[in-house]
């Protein structure tokens, strides 16, 4: 809710963040390989994302006589495009768009959920829906819309790009290919969560055990 009706940049990230970090949670504790393996992926992604608009947002706060207060940006997008894709990526990323690493993991974890707690997995894909809503309200109010007061519009500089790109590279591998990190991480995560699993599996009957 927080995320919904804050207007500074900085402080939506950042419950962005939290509610990732309570996704991840979740998926943990489904006690299930498909859960764990998305939260694991989470992870990954949860960390690749928030670096870079985090970055994102020290750079607006440049360009807007040092506000984070997204009301007093907009504008930005025509005079700098290349520093828009790159927040469009990331933002994308963030909400968890069909095609990004974010999607897989969060699938996965849903999925493992699900197997475990039907009513819990309904309320957290409703937290994924609405995660879209402050992820973009917070691209559009920052990149388009008119220009604020304050607003000097001008791209990234070329080492700020240096700073960004190998990121937004990152993220694009992985939403092309995420098998790279789920390959690599799929023989520890299920004999991590087979003593868990194995609990949870109801008991064998005891007729079945004895024999005729």
């Amino acid at each position: 809710a927080q995320a919904f009706s804050q207007t500074d940049a900085r402080l939506v990230v950042g419950y962005s963040s939290v509610a990732q970090l309570g996704f991840i949670t979740l998926g943990i504790f489904a006690l299930n390989p498909q859960g764990a393996q998305g939260a694991l992926l989470q992870m990954v992604n949860h960390g690749l994302v928030v670096a870079p608009i985090l970055f994102i947002v020290a750079l607006l706060a440049q360009r807007t006589g040092g506000s984070e207060d997204i009301r007093e940006m907009g504008g930005i997008a025509f005079r700098a495009p290349v520093l828009a894709s790159l927040f469009l990526v990331v933002s994308l990323a963030t909400l968890a768009m069909p095609g990004s690493s974010n999607f897989v993991g969060e699938f996965l974890i849903l999925l493992g959920v699900f197997k475990a707690k039907l009513v819990i997995a309904i309320i957290a894909f409703s937290g994924v829906v609405m995660a879209s809503v402050y992820a973009l309200r917070l691209f559009i109010r920052a990149m388009h819309n008119r220009v604020g007061p304050s607003v000097s519009s001008r791209e990234i500089s070329l080492l700020d790009g240096a700073v960004l790109a190998p990121l937004v590279a990152v993220i694009v591998l992985l939403a092309l290919y995420p098998q790279l990190a789920l390959h690599r991480s799929e023989s520890s995560v299920k004999a991590a969560v087979a003593p868990a699993h194995a609990a949870l599996d109801p008991l064998p009957s005891t007729s079945a055990s004895v024999r005729p």
